[in-house]
């Protein structure tokens, strides 16, 4: 019982020092940066992306369904043709990215995550190389900014 005033101080003392921290900077629309893409053998792959939100509204609710929220990341495909990267389709590939929230008291996010997707080269294509474009949008419909894969050389 002697130890529990110290404790308690130690308790107040911490939980001061922490609200005192500045919550870091970040503008209010998404940023990514490309960490890393992986292909699996299994014909999947992991992108892997870096991200901070400023107003923490990254990522989407189960209920979250309806047009503009359906989904909230968004990749285009690119190709190699005698030399040039051309646009595989005019479509985006769409994918929804739960809801990210932070353990503690910020609004302000910044984090990984990894995107587990289809991946394959089509068979008897006139391409062996490839690589991707992608951006998120936030639940206040903010753009980030478009990032890209490094060139991805088919498998043997």
């Amino acid at each position: 019982m002697k130890y529990f005033p110290k404790i308690g101080l130690f308790v107040i003392l911490s939980l001061f020092y922490t609200s005192c921290i500045d919550e870091p900077d970040f503008p209010v629309e998404p940023k990514l940066e490309f960490v890393e893409f992986v292909q699996n053998n299994d014909l999947t792959a992991n992108f892997k992306i870096k991200f901070t939100d400023g107003d923490g509204n990254l990522g989407l609710d189960q209920a979250d369904t309806a047009e503009p929220y359906k989904y909230n990341m968004y990749l285009k495909l690119y190709h190699k043709v005698n030399g040039n990267f051309e646009l595989f389709n005019d479509k985006d590939f769409k994918y929804r990215i739960p809801r990210l929230e932070t353990s503690d008291r910020r609004k302000a996010l910044e984090g990984e995550f990894d995107l587990f997707m289809p991946f394959y080269f089509e068979a008897g294509s006139d391409y062996d190389t490839i690589y991707y474009e992608a951006y998120i949008v936030d639940r206040d419909l903010n753009q980030s900014n478009i990032i890209k894969t490094n060139e991805i050389i088919a498998p043997d």
